[in-house]
């Protein structure tokens, strides 16, 4: 079988540094290939010029840089997305996060999206703006998926609500759990010098909603009050992406203050495995939020494949299995008694460390593997199909905007992208404002033809060439406050990457009787241009729900050759 993988990252490469995201589509990759399936990797092009800026790549080897050559003649954008899938044409498609599923149109292979990690959260942290709409444009990426792959229970929980929320057919069906892929082959731990037990490490990158302050502080403090013992960080910021965490940079300098405290820059994936033995115990006790909650944390599966057992929360899924296995210990941030237990029973039992080390790396024998990862995909791609008779493509349900007065003379008219074929329904919210209408509602849609639009604004000849596939007559006693108005039709063979426009229009001419449609305030893809007239509204789009049904499309078109033969 022959895979495509779009990643979120530029994969882990000799002689650099990597990601936790990509080094969990790496360990997916390795997984298939050693079971003989063909992959091919699309990397972002925005991450591969991100790293290109970073590093000087003429000192890395040969085979790295060809390698890089490689990946930027398959690296995607949401242009040439679509190209990189025609020039393969794989047999299944994996995304390695939601973000990276930049195709047009829902493909015909099985999609696979690897939901590891809630990135919502990680962009409230990031104070990334427009939430509203990334929360729309997720809905719209995971209506294009057939399955689903989360890190662990809570995860799951968090994720089937927006599987929930976008209309997803039987979600609790389709959704895999894989903790982290990683090589089944362990490495073979090795203790520290004695005289620098217990040597404890920290590494990963600098993240703005991850805070070990308070655990790495403490350590410090107590090599340095007992004499004994050693601190490794090492970390930086993301290779190539622009991620700002200044509170890491000031905790790595003050810390670096202690003699007893080494610090180390990011390092590639070998290197830092590397530095980790020779270690003792990992520290990754972090203060409490969501986004660390609900995360499968990849430096901790890390350290446990490597035979370190983690200090860790206990308020993640990790720290239950880290506790189930006797891999490390669970403590509350902030718990002063017991991170005090934790540090006593190392410094004076290397003996239960040694235990622990070994119980780690069982831990990862029987959950990290990425060959049973692997075998998970290809399980649930070759077995029952769930059929889905009706698709949701647009839920845009933000209503946040209700002022688009409709009149005879001021229709509204919201440009969109139909991703699914099979267009069969179009629905639109409506808000009366209290007033009754005096003539009818009409709901029309149109097919663009000859449009240009992702360069380009529709024009007037655009509109004037359209073709009215659908209208529907709502009458004055049928339209209800907040409720919902559709126009239904036989669905459209060829709707899979074709732009239409819902129009509104209505009778009156006088603004006392208008009602206007619900509308959000962003423009989420596939949404584009939203018009009140001859007006075009930046920043904003209907409160839009389509609906697909490409099961009948096909049966028709199944039936169709047989009557035809």
């Amino acid at each position: 079988m022959k895979f495509l993988v779009y990643a979120t990252d530029v994969i882990p490469l000799a002689g650099l540094p990597t990601s936790g995201t990509a080094l969990r589509t790496y360990g997916l990759i390795r997984g298939l290939e050693g079971l003989g399936h063909t992959v091919v990797v699309s990397v972002p092009r925005p991450a591969l010029e991100g790293l290109l800026r970073s590093f000087d790549v003429t000192k890395l080897s040969n085979e790295t840089q060809q390698t890089l050559k490689e990946l930027a003649r398959d690296a995607f954008d949401p242009l040439s997305a679509q190209k990189v899938l025609q020039a393969h044409n794989p047999d299944a498609i994996i995304c390695g996060h939601w973000p990276a599923m930049c195709l047009r149109t829902k493909p015909s292979q099985p999609l696979i999206i690897d939901l590891a990690g809630p990135h919502l959260l990680e962009r409230h942290y990031l104070k990334t703006p427009d939430q509203q709409a990334a929360v729309m444009v997720k809905l719209g990426i995971l209506a294009t998926a057939d399955y689903y792959i989360v890190s662990g229970p809570s995860q799951r929980l968090y994720f089937l609500s927006f599987l929930i929320r976008a209309k997803i057919a039987h979600p609790e069906k389709r959704i895999l759990t894989i903790p982290m892929p990683l090589d089944p082959r362990l490495p073979a731990p090795r203790a520290s010098a004695p005289a620098e037990y217990p040597h404890f490490t920290f590494g990963g990158v600098f993240l703005p909603w991850q805070d070990p302050s308070w655990s790495l502080g403490t350590v410090s403090r107590e090599i340095s009050r007992r004499n004994q013992g050693k601190l490794t960080l090492i970390g930086g910021r993301h290779p190539n992406y622009d991620i700002s965490a200044p509170h890491y940079d000031a905790l790595f300098e003050e810390l670096g203050r202690n003699p007893r405290v080494d610090s180390k820059p990011m390092l590639p994936y070998d290197k830092f495995i590397d530095e980790l033995m020779g270690k003792d115990v990992a520290v990754d006790l972090m203060s409490w939020n969501l986004e660390r909650e609900l995360a499968i944390t990849i430096r901790s599966t890390t350290y446990l494949w490597s035979g370190l057992p983690v200090i860790y929360n206990d308020y993640a899924d990790l720290g239950l299995l880290i506790e189930q296995y006797n891999a490390g210990w669970r403590v509350h941030p902030g718990n002063e008694q017991s991170f005090t237990n934790v540090l006593e029973d190392i410094y004076s039992s290397p003996e239960k460390v040694r235990e622990k080390s070994l119980a780690a790396q069982r831990l990862a024998r029987d959950h990290f593997s990425w060959t049973r990862a692997a075998e998970s995909i290809l399980s649930i791609i070759d077995g029952p199909k769930i059929e889905r008779l009706e698709e949701v493509d647009l839920a845009v349900g933000a209503w946040e905007n209700a002022e688009l007065f409709i009149t005879r003379s001021t229709p509204v008219r919201q440009i969109f992208l139909s991703r699914i074929d099979g267009l069969s329904r179009v629905e639109c919210m409506v808000a009366t404002h209290g007033r009754t209408l005096q003539g009818p509602l009409t709901l029309s849609v149109f097919r663009l033809n000859g449009s240009s639009l992702e360069t380009s604004k529709p024009t007037a000849a655009d509109f004037a060439n359209a073709e009215r596939i659908a209208a529907c007559e709502i009458k004055p006693e049928q339209v209800v406050d907040n409720s919902w108005l559709a126009v239904d039709f036989e669905p459209l063979s060829g709707s899979a990457g074709t732009y239409f426009y819902v129009e509104m229009s209505a009778q009156t001419s006088s603004m006392s009787e208008a009602i206007s449609p619900w509308a959000a305030r962003s423009n989420p893809f596939p949404m584009r241009k939203l018009y009140h007239g001859a007006r075009e509204i930046p920043y904003a789009s209907l409160c839009l729900r389509t609906v697909c049904s490409p099961r009948a499309v096909t049966r028709n078109i199944s039936s169709q050759t047989a009557v035809n033969h």
